[in-house]
């Protein structure tokens, strides 16, 4: 019987290490960079933030979560946004504000394009922080639960910008 050495035994468990940890990378994280201004003040041009791909395989995203998915029109194009609605809620743009279930959540201006709507169980309606500059559920509708990709849990580039993402 053949006798490995130490220093074999030690390079053999360092290459399995290796290769489960780009396994779990490619299955159970992604990263954005994020391009453009749309999720100020939470998250700025460059800044590369994590998704944790499995934080939605039990349970669906809550209003307030901040999460990445693919544009429902445009699968190849992904984006971050925060949910603002889930199904069964109403979600008004109205008077520059927007309601949801009747209450406002945000005054923030943004575009005069009043909407009323009611959004489908499996969908969330979709809003960048930034509101007068986000590409969202305004433009493409709801999300559907199968285009989600999962909840953006941390910046984590540059090294001096990482923090968790509320």
């Amino acid at each position: 019987m053949v006798k490995l050495s130490n220093r074999i035994l030690i390079d053999l468990f360092v290459l399995f290490l290796i290769i489960v940890f780009a396994t779990s990378f490619f299955f159970i994280i992604k990263i954005f960079v994020i391009d453009g201004t749309s999720m100020e003040p939470t998250l700025h041009a460059n800044e590369r933030a994590m998704v944790d791909k499995r934080a939605y395989v039990s349970t669906n995203p809550n209003r307030g979560d901040v999460i990445g998915f693919y544009d429902p029109n445009e699968p190849d194009k992904g984006y971050i946004k925060r949910v603002v609605a889930v199904g069964g809620d109403e979600v008004e743009l109205v008077d520059r504000a927007i309601k949801i279930n009747g209450e406002e959540i945000s005054e923030n201006s943004f575009d005069d394009n009043e909407q009323k709507i009611v959004i489908q169980e499996g969908y969330f309606y979709v809003l960048g922080d930034n509101r007068n500059h986000s590409y969202d559920s305004r433009k493409f509708g709801a999300v559907p639960l199968s285009n989600i990709i999962g909840r953006v849990n941390y910046v984590v580039w540059p090294i001096s910008s990482f923090r968790a993402v509320k």
